[in-house]
């Protein structure tokens, strides 16, 4: 593949920059519970998976922040307010491509999965920018 990019940064993939402590809700979890998590794991959104580890949807800030507008909803659960249709990505994915999928989609997050929908782990934006950091900060300390 021409891509341009210098051979190491080309061959980085999902896996090399994912993380892979994922914090995860349930789609019956309240939201404040879910608000709750977010906030005290510093994270804007998270996978939502059955109880058997499927992934079933995405809720974000934004989700929660329409919830909170529409404060009508006392007991509000996250699978009422959640996004069902998740990107996701497999672990082998350059990580080119996934940058162009997460600009094309206007993706934060693109949740990477096996191929039986299982989480392994989560890219955001900030991964994909620090690892083009640090093959910057890599190239420059060899000089």
């Amino acid at each position: 593949m021409k891509t341009g990019l210098p051979t190491r940064l080309a061959k980085l993939r999902a896996r090399d920059v994912m993380n892979s402590e994922v914090v995860t809700l349930r789609a019956d979890d309240t939201l404040q519970e879910a608000a709750r998590r977010l906030r005290d794991s510093k994270v804007t959104g998270a996978p939502v998976v059955s109880p058997q580890g499927h992934l079933v949807g995405i809720l974000s800030a934004t989700d929660i922040m329409t919830y909170e507008q529409q404060q009508s909803v006392p007991k509000a659960t996250v699978e009422e307010y959640m996004s069902p249709c998740v990107e996701s990505v497999s672990d082998d994915i350059l990580l080119v491509n996934l940058a162009r999928k997460m600009c094309e989609g206007h993706h934060h997050r693109l949740v990477v999965v096996d191929q039986q929908e299982h989480v392994l782990g989560i890219v955001s934006t900030m991964d994909i920018l620090s690892a083009l950091v640090g093959y910057v900060d890599e190239v420059e300390a060899s000089r």
